[in-house]
């Protein structure tokens, strides 16, 4: 048994997630998908869900989808969330999904784990709005409905080579330091 309570975080450690404005919600949404209409962005908007873990010993917090989603077999939709999250340089947000969408459902992020890194956060191109990329792998259609929890963020600290020099300044999101 320990005699010491594990820490909350990493003393000094911040991490928090945020709200994006609304402006950029609604063009990532229309981007996402130009058959949603204003009024369907804009209640997505209002029931946006800061990330929560469900109980004391979960590693993940809980992202939603914001609006429903009807996904054909083999497709693919880019689900902005909404949420941003910032945190310090060293540490890394990596997205999971939730075993309920990809064991019992099977869906999928096409690229396996997705990485947010600390410059996503502000970044000129969407602000830091988290992208969910879903494939669904079934050989019928599958929706996936608003306020369900789809995935997973686990933040995690990251170390780095003694003869590391990046120097790039990230201006973009998925894709943007190909360089």
């Amino acid at each position: 048994m320990l005699s010491n309570p594990m820490p909350k975080s990493i003393i000094g450690a911040k991490m928090k997630f945020e709200v994006v404005d609304y402006t950029t919600f609604f063009r990532d949404s229309i981007k996402a998908d130009s058959k949603l209409t204003p009024d369907i962005i804009e209640k997505a908007y209002s029931e946006v869900e800061i990330p929560t873990r469900k109980t004391s010993g979960s590693a993940g917090y809980d992202f939603i989808c914001p609006y429903d989603i009807l996904l054909a077999p083999g497709g693919v939709a880019k689900i902005p969330t909404g949420i941003k999250a910032q945190m310090d340089k060293d540490v890394v947000l990596l997205m999971f999904v939730r075993s309920s969408i990809g064991i019992n459902r099977r869906m999928a992020f096409p690229n396996g784990t997705a990485v947010i890194d600390s410059d996503y956060y502000g970044n000129p191109d969407n602000e830091g709005d988290i992208m969910l990329v879903l494939v669904n792998n079934n050989e019928y259609d599958v929706k996936v409905f608003a306020g369900e929890r789809v995935a997973q963020g686990v933040f995690v600290n990251y170390l780095l080579t003694d003869d590391d020099a990046s120097d790039g300044t990230r201006t973009g999101g998925i894709g943007s330091t190909d360089g």
